[in-house]
Formats: C-alpha cells, structure tokens, sequence
C-alpha cells in the first residue's frame, strides 16, 4: 500500500510504502527511513487513532507532520492539531524534522553552532534574548510607519510612541493572540487562535442550551485549490468568527479572498445540508480591551486552564 505525503501547502512532498512487516518512507528532502515496529506497521495497515500511537511516531521515530498524516490516514491539519494536544517530548525541530539533518557543514558552520550552543546552555538552557540592531529597528520604523498611512495599522499613541523610541511591544501588529484551553464540553485541549475566537468559545461554554461543538471541525477544498477551515460548528450550523474592520478597513486583497473562501464555504455547506454564517466581532460586541479586563477579573482562566502563548500580551503572568 503506497501512501502520498502532503505539506501544509497540500503539497506532494513523498511517499509511504506500508507492507504487511516494514514500512518505507520515501521523503524528498530526507533520507529513506525503514520502519520494523510492529506496532505501527499494524496501526498504518488499520489507522485507528491512537494517542500512543501519535507521541510514538513524532518522539521515537521523529516523523513529520506530513508522514504522521499519511500513516494516520488523515490530513495534515488534522495530525498537526494531534500534536498540539498531546503531551509530546520532543520539539517541531527535533532529530530528522530539524532543517540540518543529514546535512553536512562547513567548518565555520559547525563553530557558529557550536557558539550558540555553549549560549544557550550558559544561559540555563533558555534562548538568549534577541537584540535588534539600529538597522532592523529602523526598518520596522519605517514599516509601521507605511502601515499607518496605508490604513493596515490604527494610529493609536501606543504606535506612535511605540515606533519612535523603537520599541514595539505595544503596537497592534493585527496578529491573534493564541492559547490553549480545556473544552469541559469536548473534553479536551483545544489551541484557539485569537481572542475573538476564545470570548466565543467561552460563550458557548457558558451556554447551558448548547450541548457541544467543534472546533476547526474540517477543511473546505476550494476552487482555486486552497483549503480553508471554518472556526466552529454547532450541530448543523458552521460559524466564522472575523474582525469586521480587519477586512472591510483594509480591503483590498484581504477582503477579496476572505469573500471567496465565505462563497466556496457557503456552496459547500448547501450541498452537505449545513448552515453557514458569519459572525463579526461587533455582533458579539467584543473589545479586546475589554475582554482582557474580563480574563484577569474572572475565573475564566482557572477555569478552563488557558494559557496564552504570549502572556504578556494580555498583561498575565507567565
């Protein structure tokens, strides 16, 4: 049984050769790797989701995504979801994932690396802190700046003063602020990308009368060969959570193919007898200020264990 292994772009990157007593993976940026174990020749033969069987495949054998994927019979969103949830030991980088396996370095090279090891283990085993030179902090000057007159970046006092004593931490950059969440309705560990994303899953938490939901529930293959992933479904009803000025406010290129996807997810859901809706921020009447105020004032955080990526983005403690 030969199996295709797809990247997150969809692309084809390989192959699995799945026997009855090996199974031979085929990777065209790596060597071929010859798997015995029994165990997951088995699992590959019959793909029956296993948490075992996943942390086994990424931390023993140091498979990629895409090969996790191609074992597991599912796509590539799917296993990278698996990975995020379970309590794996090794990192994305790590063994034949890391972009400098198998390759062979040049002798300043291999000193270079060997510099920012010593560094990193004489700082406790924590990266050292990154430092911008006056060079990248007078480029991202200049970025904001054009961001501000082009309408992509509110001209707020925090980016003015922000972008002119070089220093960034405050300024809107329009990226979500990730977490991870315990689903008391799904039972699990869920990663949620924005904020905007997390008032709403609370709320359907909250909500006696809603019995359960998904997140990221499936991949819509568009016309044009993209994929697109709907935030959350409820029963029949699929539902995507956007910042109305996020699109509307800088058009263009955004608000174009944030209307495509919303046409080939809607043409999607009519034929599989699902309902399909959008659901602006305002609709919902969220405020990321005040939203914040709320997480550090409730139980909200305890209650369903949220830890955000990066905490200080939400003035949390780490």
């Amino acid at each position: 049984m030969i199996k295709k292994i797809y990247n997150s772009s969809n692309k084809i990157i390989g192959t699995v050769d799945i026997n009855f007593n090996e199974i031979i993976i085929h990777h065209n940026k790596l060597p071929d790797l010859v798997i015995n174990d029994p165990e997951l020749v088995s699992f590959s033969n019959n793909p029956i989701y296993n948490d075992d069987i996943i942390i086994k495949m990424f931390d023993v054998f140091y498979l990629t995504i895409g090969e996790i994927a191609a074992l597991s019979n599912v796509l590539y969103h799917r296993a990278n979801k698996w990975i995020k949830t379970l309590p794996v030991k090794t990192g994305m980088n790590s063994g034949r994932r890391g972009s400098s396996f198998g390759k062979i370095f040049s002798p300043k090279r291999r000193r270079h690396i060997a510099e920012s090891r010593k560094k990193y283990f004489d700082n406790g085993g924590q990266p050292s802190n990154y430092e911008r030179t006056p060079e990248i902090c007078a480029k991202i000057k200049l970025g904001i700046q054009k961001a501000i007159k082009d309408g992509r970046l509110d001209e707020s006092a925090n980016a003015r003063k922000g972008w002119e004593n070089n220093k960034y931490q405050k300024v809107n950059f329009k990226r979500g602020i990730g977490c991870y969440m315990y689903s008391n309705k799904n039972k699990k560990r869920l990663f949620i990308r924005s904020l905007l994303e997390l008032q709403y899953a609370i709320l359907l938490e909250e909500d006696p009368n809603i019995q359960g939901y998904l997140y990221e529930p499936f991949q819509i293959k568009c016309d044009n060969g993209s994929f697109y992933t709907p935030d959350f479904q409820i029963g029949s009803q699929i539902k995507e959570l956007k910042s109305y000025n996020f699109i509307y406010k800088q058009g263009g290129e955004i608000q174009k193919k944030f209307e495509y996807k919303v046409d080939q997810a809607r043409k999607y859901c009519k034929e599989h007898n699902l309902q399909y809706e959008v659901i602006y921020d305002k609709d919902i009447n969220f405020d990321s200020k005040r939203f914040k105020q709320i997480l550090r004032s409730s139980d909200y955080i305890v209650k369903y264990q949220i830890e955000f990526l990066q905490p200080e983005r939400v003035r949390l403690q780490k």
